[in-house]
């Protein structure tokens, strides 16, 4: 692990840049999972109708998204558990958490997986 302090934030927060990375990685997600012909179709009146749209683990793929435009790594812990159930839903909590962040920098480990996910 690569540690070092986090960039600076001293630009202005990217809300919109976000909140279109998340709403295009949303889309290619349901996408994905529409075209899978091995998917089988949920049944109904049973639990998974409870169940998230897109769950807290693959999310965590999602916010390779969000760092790109950030260009710091974003806490794991800024997902809601157990996931959403809209893009909307996402990108409504992650902004508001990530502004504080982006606002309120302090120092702390910055490890460079996040560059290594990219590849």
């Amino acid at each position: 692990m690569n540690t070092q302090l986090q960039p600076a934030r001293t630009a202005a927060f990217p809300e919109t840049q976000i909140r279109a990375a998340i709403s295009e990685w949303w889309r290619q997600q349901i996408k994905e999972r529409a075209d899978d012909p091995f998917a089988p179709a949920p049944p109904t009146g049973t639990l998974f109708e409870m169940l998230p749209a897109i769950d807290s683990l693959t999310l965590l793929e999602g916010l390779i998204v969000i760092e790109r435009v950030l260009g710091w790594e974003v806490p794991a812990k800024c997902i809601k558990k157990g996931g959403y159930d809209s893009s909307d839903e996402m990108a409504d909590d992650l902004v508001r958490k990530l502004r504080k962040l982006h606002s309120n920098p302090t120092p702390r480990s910055y490890s460079s997986h996040a560059n290594q996910r990219r590849k």
